[in-house]
């Protein structure tokens, strides 16, 4: 069958339903995200020799990759990988191969960039890019921030509490850890050189301010805080809330694997630090 269409073979038509809560959806009208749940997933069936009108759509296969997933992954690696770095240097450290500790050194700070830098993308891409968008803002209260003069940054913090059952405790408690890692990646990424002093470096050495910033101690500061984004925003969205509901709420399996993988790298380094 080369695909030509006789008389005795009509084309062939499909439907197009919310793979979560099967509602019909126009390819056509509708909006990327399902109009009753939110939900970007499709079920697409064919129907076999249905009749069709010549002005049918045709229909298009979308697909998005969520990359906050990869660069979660990426943040938990090299972390682990800078933690390996530690031990392996560590033996080394007042021997006369003193230069195999400060190798591991170099190999725990450059670990320690990409994580640090992973997991600010995480959160951006997270937060910024998937989240903050399906998270509804009503009307009066987006004319108030308007009128009040609520800025930008502000207002980010602001829509996350419209989303998500999360305190204000929390909430603080993550402007101030934002306000370190984002300056931190970005000294990486648009690093100036600087001569400066030596630095005590948490292995029990002096050495260059840089080794110190990248270290294995800020690598797991930066993911203990992307964790704690993603398991607090996936957990608890609130209920009214069902297009940012029905994206989250897909993501728990994710979010335990993630979770798991953290956590056996800190019991890897607390063995570690044990021998």
């Amino acid at each position: 069958m080369d695909g030509t269409l006789t008389d005795e073979e009509p084309p062939m038509a499909s439907s197009i339903v919310c793979a979560s809560c099967g509602a019909k959806i126009n390819p056509v009208t509708d909006p990327s995200i399902c109009p009753v749940c939110g939900s970007g997933d499709r079920q697409i069936t064919v129907h076999d020799y249905a009749k069709i009108d010549s002005h049918e759509t045709t229909v298009s296969v979308l697909s998005t990759m969520h990359l906050w997933i990869a660069w979660t992954e990426i943040a938990l690696e090299q972390t682990q990988a800078a933690s390996e770095a530690r031990s392996r240097g560590l033996p080394y450290r007042s021997t006369d191969q003193s230069h195999l500790f400060a190798a591991a050194l170099h190999d725990e700070m450059k670990a320690s960039m990409v994580a640090i830098a992973a997991a600010a993308c995480a959160i951006d891409a997270f937060l910024k890019k998937a989240v903050q968008k399906r998270i509804q803002v009503p009307d009066t209260t987006a004319e108030e921030w308007t009128t009040d003069g609520i800025g930008r940054m502000a207002r980010f913090w602001k829509t996350l509490q419209l989303g998500f059952d999360v305190g204000e405790d929390k909430v603080q408690r993550w402007q101030t850890e934002f306000d370190w890692l984002y300056p931190t990646r970005n000294k990486a990424v648009h690093f100036e050189e600087v001569q400066s002093g030596l630095l005590p470096h948490p292995s029990g050495t002096n050495t260059a301010p840089e080794l110190v910033t990248y270290s294995l101690e800020e690598a797991e500061r930066a993911v203990d805080l992307l964790i704690d984004v993603l398991k607090t925003c996936i957990q608890n969205p609130k209920p009214e809330q069902r297009q940012l509901v029905a994206y989250v709420t897909r993501f728990e399996v994710e979010l335990a694997r993630l979770s798991e993988k953290r956590a056996q790298a800190v019991e890897f380094l607390s063995d570690g630090s044990q021998s």
